[in-house]
């Protein structure tokens, strides 16, 4: 694996490292079922219609304007095509027996991506405004604040736009309790969360509250300042170690290929020049080119 350029190429550490990333992906709610609610949703507020023709598996018979036009702009891959004949969720259902082939809709996949994108562009308003959501397991009476933030890094690729391309994107939860103390949260929290119900008192009733005396605008910044001094740090130098040990790894096989290139183009002019010598001239190729073509390497 030291060498290996391919990321399919594993052994026992590469496993055991998979292994974690799978349940820290399950910590932080990543499940297909989660992708699926959201994006149907999403995908019926921008105009779009999945039907499911068998379970958990749906047909699209057009893809909306504005999904594939915002895909031409972020975009680097595979495109958003005007209809699926079936999208799933699962792997598992993907190519079931009997059935037709289904596109997986993952996180990275454009129909996916394009969906999200729109999403919080037009409904960005309501982030920054933000709700109140029931925490069942917390007996307590204090409030606490909990922040989303969106963290991308980018490299020196160039996407359809022509913008940066992000190479890592990650979503980050900073809590903040009325103490001032601040934490990172490593999983979408408010899935455990519940919205309120009829009856409890509103938005503006628990912000009206003593309790909620502390909520102020100047906290969002602490939340900021929190998550640029622990939390991104983390991030960047996850990415930038996996970039840079592919880097050296390509470095090294470049090396290695051009000195075996080298040499044998060497061994190649040597073989020519005894050749001439002894009245063997090759016309397609003299030791004089082959000599230049090591030199040129």
């Amino acid at each position: 694996e030291e060498h290996a350029l391919a990321h399919d190429s594993m052994d026992v550490s590469k496993v055991h490292r998979i292994r974690e990333d799978m349940e820290r992906a399950e910590a932080r709610r990543l499940q297909p079922h989660y992708i699926e609610s959201f994006f149907l949703e999403a995908f019926k507020q921008l105009g779009g219609n999945a039907k499911q023709r068998e379970p958990r598996r749906y047909e699209v018979t057009h893809v909306p304007a504005p999904i594939r036009n915002r895909d031409r702009l972020i975009g680097f891959g595979e495109p958003v095509l005007p209809r699926y004949e079936r999208i799933a969720f699962e792997k598992s259902l993907v190519a079931p027996q009997g059935l037709a082939l289904a596109a997986f809709v993952c996180p990275g996949h454009p129909l996916l991506d394009a969906a999200i994108d729109l999403t919080l562009e037009r409904h960005r308003d309501l982030l920054r405004r933000g709700t109140v959501l029931v925490d069942d397991r917390d007996p307590g009476l204090t409030p606490r604040v909990l922040f989303f933030l969106e963290h991308a890094i980018q490299d020196a690729g160039i996407t359809r736009s022509g913008d940066r391309r992000i190479v890592s994107k990650r979503m980050l939860y900073v809590e903040i309790d009325a103490e001032g103390h601040a934490r990172h949260l490593n999983y979408a929290p408010y899935l455990d969360y519940r919205p309120l119900h009829d009856g409890e008192p509103t938005v503006e009733a628990f912000l009206a509250r003593a309790e909620s005396a502390w909520i102020g605008r100047e906290i969002e910044q602490k939340a900021q300042g929190y998550a640029i001094t622990n939390v991104v740090p983390e991030h960047l130098n996850e990415v930038r170690s996996r970039k840079l040990e592919l880097l050296s790894k390509t470095e090294a096989a470049v090396k290695d290929r051009l000195t075996k290139e080298i040499n044998y183009w060497d061994h190649r002019a040597e073989q020519l020049k005894l050749q001439e010598q002894s009245g063997k001239v090759n016309a397609r190729l003299n030791s004089g080119e082959a000599r230049k073509r090591a030199d040129a390497l």
